[in-house]
């Protein structure tokens, strides 16, 4: 019997208001479910971690703040908290579809032997300023 896939998705935040419910929302509406989110805030001056914590009833969500306003350092803290076998780092402004997890739960199925893995991007043809970041 395959064991099943859990993910922990690990958000660093800093006064995301605008954008961390609009992503909370997308991951509440997976069709794939066997994860948790764990959001890293770096003691933001706006409502940020307030808007996180609506999602509580929606999602399986854990919110810590640190004094240290580091993308780095939160991410570590999101890691050492995490209880999934696969973690997954996500910017408060991503917008994902709701098949998400389900393609990256599939992929993983085909690849069993992977041990990390990551995006790719496709950029606005017409911004030649984003050229050097689409071959990145």
């Amino acid at each position: 019997m395959q064991n099943k896939l859990f993910f922990s998705i690990v958000i660093p935040t800093l006064n995301e208001e605008s954008y961390l419910p609009l992503l909370l929302e997308d991951l509440a509406d997976q069709t794939y479910t066997d994860f948790e989110v764990i959001h890293v805030d770096g003691s933001s001056e706006d409502q940020t971690v307030k808007k996180a914590k609506s999602f509580e009833k929606k999602l399986n969500l854990s919110t810590y703040t640190t004094d240290i306003r580091n993308v780095s350092h939160q991410r570590n803290i999101g890691i050492e908290k995490s209880k999934g076998k696969w973690i997954i780092f996500m910017d408060a402004d991503n917008r994902l579809p709701k098949y998400f997890l389900d393609g990256v739960r599939y992929r993983l199925a085909q690849n069993p032997k992977t041990s990390i893995f990551t995006t790719w991007l496709q950029i606005d043809k017409e911004k030649t300023l984003n050229k050097p970041i689409e071959r990145t």
